[in-house]
């Protein structure tokens, strides 16, 4: 409540530099004359609403407001930067409080999946209407107050969100080795079975699908998985089934990419040969992380102390990064470019 308060507030003053007094806009505001966003309207009936809030709304919020950073109007453009930095932090808290849930007890599971159905539509409705239904749009990107129009910054959105779900634990397709996702599987069986199937190839086999991430199950035979998972499971077999979603939850966020923003992009420069021309890029307080985009498969990390410099430009982005003790600049073709490098920043600013 305190930071949205001050996101107010530092609009005000913007606003305040146009000639209108602080005064004048809040009785605006009380009376009804002046507009807000109606995402404030909507209930919030559990907890998982915070979390969907936090990584959808405000997700949204900062898809809208990273652009507006470099608007053509300074005192909007300067303090829209403090509230992106604000905001990462609410979405970021969001999402785990939705990973958290989706690893929980099947209550804490629906729960989750029906704040998510709430929140979907109302969090896409907020990047207004349509371009041609919409009265400024134009006037607008044609001030550079907004860098992109309604429907541009919708579609850089969902590109942006369902690759992430597509990715994370909750949709059970993190890229992981075979290890461990016959770890992360055995883990899932012993929460939700209990020992007496992770005891058995043969009952495992009839529910790889279920509890083994989706992106690995064609990879090998299905007896090949039941044997390797059983094996993993034998490591485990006194732990209860929270402790066993604890471990689970444990090794996800030790993952270097875990909880990591998903970007596309195409492959420029790579001056080691080490990526493939198509390719999603994750972004988290470890560093920068990069992906084979089909079929889905970790590639390689590089932390944030080996992030020597970076970039974007309308549709690309490029890293200086040391690779084995060497630099190296590394260039891509994405339309995510300024996203990458907030998310970036925001990340080294507070590790700092």
């Amino acid at each position: 409540m305190q930071d949205e308060a001050g996101h107010g507030l530092y609009l005000y003053c913007a606003a305040e530099t146009l000639g209108k007094s602080r005064l004048e806009m809040t009785e605006e505001l009380l009376s009804g004359k002046a507009k807000y966003s109606s995402i404030f309207n909507y209930p919030t009936p559990t907890w998982a609403d915070i979390g969907a809030i936090g990584w959808l709304v405000d997700g949204a919020a900062i898809m809208n407001q990273i652009p507006l950073c470099r608007c053509s109007y300074g005192p909007y453009a300067r303090a829209m930067i403090r509230i992106c930095k604000e905001e990462s932090f609410h979405q970021r808290q969001g999402y785990e409080i939705m990973l958290t849930l989706a690893q929980g007890t099947k209550e804490q599971k629906d729960m989750a999946q029906r704040a998510l159905n709430r929140w979907w539509w109302p969090s896409i409705m907020m990047f207004g209407p349509s371009d041609k239904d919409s009265p400024n749009t134009e006037t607008s990107v044609k001030w550079k107050i907004k860098r992109y129009t309604n429907d541009e910054l919708r579609e850089k959105f969902i590109d942006a969100i369902v690759p992430q779900a597509k990715h994370d634990f909750m949709m059970g397709n993190y890229p992981l080795s075979r290890d461990d996702a016959a770890l992360l599987a055995a883990l899932e069986v012993q929460a939700e079975e209990g020992p007496s199937v992770g005891e058995d190839p043969a009952a495992l086999a009839l529910v790889l699908n279920k509890y083994l991430p989706r992106v690995m199950c064609n990879t090998r035979d299905p007896k090949e998985w039941a044997e390797h998972i059983s094996r993993q499971h034998a490591a485990m077999r006194g732990l209860s089934g929270d402790e066993a979603r604890q471990a689970l939850l444990r090794m996800i966020r030790s993952l270097p990419y875990g909880n990591s923003a998903f970007f596309k992009a195409k492959r420029v420069d790579d001056p080691i040969g080490l990526l493939p021309g198509k390719l999603m890029i994750g972004v988290n307080k470890r560093g920068v992380h990069f992906f084979r985009e089909v079929p889905m498969e970790y590639l390689y990390s590089a932390d944030l102390r080996d992030i020597m410099q970076f970039g974007s430009a309308p549709h690309a982005v490029f890293f200086k990064m040391r690779v084995s003790g060497a630099l190296h600049v590394f260039q891509f073709e994405t339309i995510d470019g300024e996203n990458i490098c907030m998310s970036l920043q925001t990340h080294i600013n507070e590790s700092l």
